[in-house]
């Protein structure tokens, strides 16, 4: 097996498009396509930075908004074109260079939406610990 060409835990979805927005519904693999990400579980986290295992994703009505031109205003921002989506994410922090963040913390934040996420010191303002109340 050539290793080099095995992404099966390396997915991103990407919003990309060439010239057109959707008009309608989205078209798979013109308008939203799943691409192999640029790294996969086994990246070293930043400096002062974390790697996150994704494990839940909020998918959303508001999303279909987005796709729009960017001059296009509205109360979210537009995706940009050729980027990973972001959205609402649950994730476990898998490797850490951070004292806020050990490995096995979940955190909840606005990421993107894909298998491995790596973040440096400055977007860490993305996530936050995940602390449910306790139970009684």
């Amino acid at each position: 097996m050539n290793h080099s060409m095995h992404h099966s835990s390396l997915l991103v979805i990407s919003f990309m498009m060439s010239i057109l927005y959707p008009q309608g519904y989205p078209v798979p693999g013109q308008d939203l396509t799943i691409e192999a990400a640029a790294y996969d579980a086994n990246v070293a986290a930043p400096d002062n930075g974390v790697v996150l295992q994704s494990l839940y994703t909020s998918y959303d009505p508001y999303m279909r908004g987005r796709m729009r031109p960017a001059e296009v205003k509205s109360y979210a921002p537009a995706f940009a074109l050729d980027k990973p989506i972001e959205s609402a994410s649950i994730a476990k922090v898998v490797r850490s260079n951070n004292a806020s963040y050990k490995e096995g913390d979940l955190v909840i934040g606005h990421v993107a939406v894909q298998e491995y996420v790596s973040l440096d010191a400055p977007n860490l303002v993305r996530i936050r610990k995940l602390e449910n109340p306790p139970r009684n």
